[in-house]
């Protein structure tokens, strides 16, 4: 018996294990994904101090500091690996489905029908969006605990082990540590003593005390932070209670289509379908359970479902929060769960023994199916392969924000929040056209969205439209006035067209919304950067990594204003972090690399550049710095190429025409010298240095005429002691002092 039990285990997790498998290839969506992990500087660090952070945080409103840390030890060893967080929560789900095996064999279930218990609740596809999204470790990390405790409080009835029962009190800890959903726990373990036949004694209720004295003030202070006035009338409110109730029994019983988010039936009125059916399904699902009250399993799977979903159900839909949702109904689904295993329990359905039955079995599909127990062994196999297919496929619609919102937006074209969604995912994949369109559909669905006003701006000032962009800003603000988001992208805006102070009052006021707005005291520090304040700026910059210790931009803005102080060596420590943090930050490579051949280090500078080109070979200042580094060395041929090179890319990039004219200067080629400075002087006609150097040149073929002439023009327009230089030159002309001027240095 042994040996099926380990056998049945190990297909039933491998079954598990395989329909789930698309999730190992998912990347992370832009939904709750920042907020709870990438975005997240709690997650950052495993110091000592920073589990302060963790056990204080509350995210989205909801206090699951467990879940928290969990992210916290993967990105320790893993950074921002998505793999890992997909695996981990496929690890966690096959160990509750394995747990869910322990709790039907607990309850009673023999052998079988606790594995076709496990097995649906393992390969169900209304459970992908607990493990297939990474945000969701919430569910998977809380329901394992949860299991473990009623296990172990089942354990305990059965030994009266009081360690054990202790045990279970500290896994009901960690469970609403993990998420606050486990507020039920205390109700089902009563739901257990009822199925046990135990009589509910004074003590039997003490023993919940602890229970509740842990789930409840964390549960209470969810509810509060997350409770809101409804919007509807009582009529109204019951018809959608009861059509959220209902919603998971009939998603379950037939789970298609699955969608990550859905939208409420309108209008509300009775005579509206859902509504019917809803009605319907009460209506049957009240009955069966009167019809079989004497039946405890029956009663046993509605009192599970219904105690575990009852704090779910709402009376309204919100704005921003899901008013049904797949993921609700991952441990409620239980009992559901126990009830058709014990359903299969009670059929015989054994394949033959014999060979040459088995093999007639296969060989005449006809004759097998006129046997009714044949047809019940392929239609349960067809159900389980039906719901393991169901779910492989479910895995991929969580592949990545602008699949999962596009699968949404397929089915409910009328949620304002999908379009937003969506809009960021084109966001991220660089497509602003699409992501455009989808916020202002967004827009049109709920003219009052705030969020979808500012990231429109929010492209419209990366394409330099300015005039747009801050009509959505201000717009946005007038619909909400402490939008912090809104205040800083505003200050952005000021920030490109130099209204500084402007720019530095909306960064001010976002950071006295939001003292822990890491970008508002970066972009803050910018402005004060571009005023010259830099002492201000420091300030600004060190309290933004403060605040996000990652944060590469804060480095890259930290390093340049090191450079500008004249911190070479802080500089270079920041561009480090920089590069670190985002190795894509080609600006921090080019800066770096101009900063090493400043103080000489002209080999690592080369380094910088040549990787600055090797992700960017067209980057015309890239190729034209490292060929001023190259001249500096005396490799002129290498430099000469760099600079062709540049303008190659862009014809009308000044420097390069003007280092070509100075290697030429300098080795004495003086009709091309003179033919490069004229192409630059041709893009950038005020330039002193150029007119002088061009004197340089003609000096070389003593055209002393055009000499003074380019040499009256630098005077002219404030190049440094001309007048030492003019008067040498004229000297020059009637043949006084013909090597008494500088050649030129690059």
């Amino acid at each position: 018996m042994q040996i099926k039990k380990h056998a049945g285990i190990i297909f039933i997790l491998l079954a598990v294990f395989f329909a789930f498998s698309p999730s190992l290839q998912n990347n992370f969506t832009n939904w709750d994904d920042e907020s709870h992990l990438l975005d997240n500087p709690a997650v950052l660090s495993l110091a000592p101090n920073n589990f302060i952070q963790i056990f204080t945080q509350m995210v989205n409103n909801t206090y699951i500091p467990l879940t928290t840390l969990s992210f916290a030890v993967e990105y320790h060893f893993f950074k921002f690996n998505p793999f890992v967080y997909h695996l981990d929560n496929l690890i966690l789900h096959l160990w509750i489905t394995f747990l869910v095996f322990g709790l039907a064999q607990r309850l009673g279930l023999n052998l079988y029908a606790a594995l076709a218990a496990a097995l649906l609740f393992g390969i169900h596809p209304m459970h992908v969006e607990s493990v297939a999204w990474v945000t969701e470790r919430k569910d998977v990390l809380y329901g394992l605990f949860y299991l473990l405790a009623i296990n172990s409080y089942l354990d305990y009835k059965k030994n009266n082990q009081r360690k054990i029962y202790f045990l279970s009190i500290f896994f009901c800890l960690l469970s609403i540590l993990a998420k606050p959903m486990a507020l039920s726990l205390p109700l089902i373990l009563l739901l257990c003593d009822w199925f046990g036949q135990r009589q509910f004694t004074k003590s039997l209720f003490i023993e919940k005390i602890p229970y509740v004295l842990i789930v409840v003030p964390v549960a209470l202070i969810t509810f509060i932070l997350n409770t809101h006035a409804s919007e509807r009338s009582f009529v109204e409110g019951v018809m959608i209670w009861f059509w959220s109730l209902t919603f998971y029994i009939q998603k379950f019983i037939f789970p298609y289509p699955l969608v990550p988010l859905y939208s409420l039936p309108k209008p509300v009125v009775f005579s509206n379908w859902p509504y019917l059916l809803s009605a319907l399904t009460v209506v049957i699902t009240t009955s069966t359970a009167i019809f079989s009250r004497k039946n405890r399993w029956v009663i046993f799977a509605f009192g599970f479902y219904f105690f575990s979903i009852f704090f779910l159900l709402r009376f309204d839909e919100s704005k921003d929060i899901s008013l049904v949702a797949d993921r609700f109904m991952y441990l409620p689904s239980i009992g559901y769960c126990l009830l058709w295993g014990w359903g299969l329990g009670k059929i015989d359905l054994s394949f033959p023994r014999k060979r040459e039955s088995l093999t007639r079995v296969f060989r005449s599909p006809i004759e097998a199916f006129g046997d009714g127990k044949k047809l019940l062994q392929f239609g349960f196999i067809g159900l389980y392969l039906f719901l393991g297919f169901q779910t492989f496929n479910q895995c991929k619609v969580w592949k990545d924000g602008l699949t999962l919102w596009s699968v949404v937006i397929e089915h409910f074209q009328d949620i304002p929040l999908a379009y937003y969604n969506r809009g960021k995912a084109y966001e991220y994949e660089k497509q602003p056209k699409e992501a455009l369109i989808d916020y202002t559909q967004a827009i049109k669905l709920r003219p009052d969205y705030a969020e979808a006003y500012t990231n429109r701006g929010g492209i419209y000032q990366e394409e330099h439209r300015y005039e747009l962009a801050q009509a959505d800003l201000n717009k946005a603000l007038s619909i909400n006035p402490n939008f912090d988001k809104a205040l800083n992208n505003r200050g952005i805006i000021y920030n490109n067209i130099r209204s500084y102070d402007l720019a530095i009052v909306d960064f001010t006021k976002a950071i006295a919304i939001n003292p822990s707005f890491d970008r508002a005291y970066n972009n803050r520090g910018l402005s004060l950067f571009y005023l010259k304040s830099y002492e201000r700026a420091l300030l600004d910059f060190n309290q933004a990594i403060l605040l996000n210790p990652t944060y590469a931009d804060a480095y890259f803005n930290r390093a340049n204003l090191h450079k500008t102080m004249g911190n070479n060596s802080l500089s270079l420590d920041d561009y480090a972090k920089t590069l670190a943090f985002n190795p894509q930050n080609l600006k921090a490579y080019l800066n770096r690399a101009n900063l090493y051949g400043a103080m000489g280090e002209y080999d690592l500078a080369i380094a910088d550049y040549n990787t600055l080109l090797k992700f960017d070979p067209n980057s015309g200042e890239g190729h034209n710095n490292r060929g001023v580094v190259y001249q500096a060395k005396g490799e002129y041929q290498l430099a000469l190429a760099d600079f062709k090179r540049s303008l190659a890319i862009n014809p009308r990039f000044s420097p390069a025409y003007a280092n070509l004219g100075n290697i030429y200067t300098e080795t004495e080629d003086f009709d091309q010298a003179i033919e490069s400075y004229t192409k630059a002087l041709a893009i950038e006609n005020e330039s002193a240095t150029l007119y002088y150097r061009r004197a340089i040149a003609f000096i070389g073929q003593k055209d002393y005429t055009k000499a003074l002439e380019d040499a009256l023009k630098a005077k002219s327009l404030g190049y440094p002691d001309m007048d030492i230089f003019v008067v040498k030159l004229e000297k020059m002309m009637v043949g006084v002092g013909k090597d008494s001027l500088p050649k030129t240095s690059p």
